[in-house]
């Protein structure tokens, strides 16, 4: 439940459909900071640990696609 509901707090910034995955990690990483900060060492985390985001690199330039 409270997964969802930053979610819903977040909802309002600006999102980059391609790279979900940084909002479900920041999402996961805000909701077991609260669980933790309520339940104590009685809270363990469930969610996966962060992985770091790395850029995919771009692939072979080609002649005339407008790139300099």
């Amino acid at each position: 439940m409270v997964h969802e509901l930053i979610h819903l707090q977040l909802s309002a910034l600006p999102r980059d459909l391609n790279r979900r995955d940084i909002e479900e990690q920041v999402v996961n990483k805000i909701a077991d900071a609260l669980m933790q900060f309520e339940r104590g060492d009685r809270f363990h985390a469930r969610s996966q640990p962060v992985v770091p985001y790395r850029a995919k690199p771009s692939g072979p330039r080609r002649a005339g696609c407008g790139r300099t």
